[in-house]
């Protein structure tokens, strides 16, 4: 937030004769979330680079008008501000019902929102409740690169157990609630790591390639990584090789890390001397 925001300005390109180059990917959870699941609606939003606003497309959705109208009402800001929550906040516990908690929303209006949300989405939606699925059975997901969470507690095993341990304190009641409140919580676990995992895979993997294409031009210490923050990658990059470098992240960054299926991620480049936020005074 703005508060800290200053911390960023701690980060500082090497020398009077580089910048700092930060690259970020656009709506990237998204995105994968598309790729994964395949889900019709998201794949058009994603099938264009730069991508189409999904957010103000969920905004029109859930207020059941075009994109053009819902950009001409005056409550547009605050509709596609929760939208956006929706999307962030709804996908990990496939429920919008922590989101209308936040928003303020009515138990009635959050339930029509919620049904609304999930149809339209409903490929995406089933996907969702398939790794949950099949988490409950092997008790873990794996992704692309093999890479796996293992989530024991998710499993029907895991609650026969459990259910074992407790009966001879006769609280049938109590056991179940346990055991339907962590496995649900192990749900949005594994669910999570689907995506924020395969978010790693594909960072790591355009990281390794932009060190290959600087050991390959014998840049040396003219380019270096200075801090991967989730989605964005930032370099200290000496001048005089600043736009060929430009050039290249931008290639490495919109790749996607060999994973995306019938869709494309996109990414937005910013230089400066630190990595703080441009502030007009300062």
């Amino acid at each position: 937030n703005s508060d800290t925001s200053f911390v960023r300005g701690f980060f500082l390109a090497d020398d009077e004769d580089s910048v700092l180059v930060s690259a970020d990917w656009s709506t990237q959870e998204i995105a994968l979330l598309a790729s994964e699941s395949q889900d019709p609606l998201m794949l058009e939003a994603f099938s264009t680079r730069p991508p189409q606003d999904f957010h103000t497309a969920t905004a029109a959705m859930l207020a059941d008008c075009t994109v053009e109208e819902v950009k001409k009402r005056e409550d547009f800001k605050e509709l596609r501000r929760a939208a956006k929550a929706s999307t962030f906040g709804g996908w990990y516990a496939l429920s919008l019902f922590g989101v209308g908690a936040k928003e303020g929303w009515s138990e009635e209006k959050t339930k029509e929102l919620n049904e609304k949300y999930f149809s339209t989405y409903d490929t995406a939606f089933q996907w969702a409740k398939g790794v949950i699925h099949d988490g409950r059975i092997y008790g873990y997901t794996e992704l692309v690169d093999h890479l796996r969470r293992y989530r024991f507690e998710g499993t029907n095993q895991w609650a026969e157990v459990w259910r074992g341990k407790m009966a001879p304190y006769n609280v049938p009641g109590f056991t179940e609630v346990m055991i339907r409140r962590i496995q649900k919580r192990v749900g949005n676990q594994l669910v999570n790591f689907r995506i924020q995992g395969l978010a790693a895979t594909v960072a790591k993997r355009t990281m390794l390639k932009v060190r290959e294409d600087i050991r390959e031009r014998q840049w040396g210490w003219g380019v270096r990584l200075v801090i991967w923050n989730h989605d964005e990658g930032v370099y200290s990059v000496r001048k005089e090789i600043l736009r060929e470098f430009l050039d290249l992240l931008y290639s490495r960054m919109i790749e996607g890390g060999g994973v995306m299926r019938n869709c494309v991620l996109d990414s937005s480049l910013a230089i400066g001397r630190s990595f703080q936020p441009y502030d007009p005074v300062k």
